[in-house]
């Protein structure tokens, strides 16, 4: 573990995640919107996705750094070399 900067560990993990977790809400409200034909939970799993970004917004306003800055691929351990 990088002792320097234990916070920027952090936020790498925080933005691989980000893009993971909005999909998944996504795929979520599509299936509520075209499976189930629901637009009412559709709707609120939208709005659920947009605040979940939005709470990312705060986070990177709050460090100074948007947390795509803080990747890493090259160094990334858990890259395929493919």
């Amino acid at each position: 573990m990088n002792k320097k900067r234990p916070d920027k560990n952090m936020k790498r993990i925080l933005d691989a995640n980000r893009n993971r977790i909005t999909e998944a809400f996504r795929v979520i409200e599509d299936i509520l919107r075209f499976h189930f034909n629901s637009r009412h939970f559709a709707f609120e799993v939208k709005r659920l996705r947009h605040s979940v970004f939005e709470t990312f917004e705060k986070i990177e306003e709050k460090s100074g750094e948007k947390l795509i800055y803080t990747r890493d691929s090259l160094s990334d351990k858990g890259r395929s070399k493919g």
